[in-house]
């Protein structure tokens, strides 16, 4: 029984992300290089370092530099060095190029906002709790598995 339960549920999550993930949704960024511009829209009042980039996307650092300097060459970022500690580079998003990320965010909003709708408010609310705590516990575990 558990483990037909165990598959229906990576069944179910592979589904979920292969829409999520898939070319339809984020034909014009890789879903990195979004997931980056969302944090640096969402922090873009704050200073952003790659570190924090790497924390958030669980990434190693030598990944998040080419990714970056790929975002770079795109006009997407800018990195900035810090005057006080030039040890320190921050990341920024270009305000040039905001609306390239601007239409992706709204895009996928938009197909979120469709999915609230068939399910109702109620269910919405349900699939928020139920996803933080997937990823929490997911996080959890990993972690767990390596100390």
């Amino acid at each position: 029984m558990q483990k037909d339960m165990n598959e229906k549920i990576l069944t179910a999550w592979l589904n979920m992300t292969t829409v999520i993930n898939n070319d339809k949704i984020t034909v014009e960024l890789p879903f990195n290089e979004a997931m980056i511009c969302r944090y640096l829209y969402l922090y873009r009042n704050g200073n952003v370092i790659a570190s924090q980039l790497c924390e958030w996307m669980n990434m190693q650092k030598s990944q998040m530099n080419r990714t970056l300097t790929n975002m770079e060459n795109k006009n997407l970022i800018r990195r900035i060095r810090n005057e006080e500690d030039r040890r320190q580079i921050f990341v920024v998003l270009n305000e040039d190029m905001i609306s390239v990320y601007a239409q992706q965010h709204a895009k996928i909003l938009h197909l979120i906002n469709q999915i609230c709708e068939k399910v109702g408010e109620e269910k919405a609310k349900e699939i928020i709790d139920m996803f933080d705590l997937v990823s929490s516990t997911a996080a959890s575990i990993l972690q767990e598995g390596n100390e």
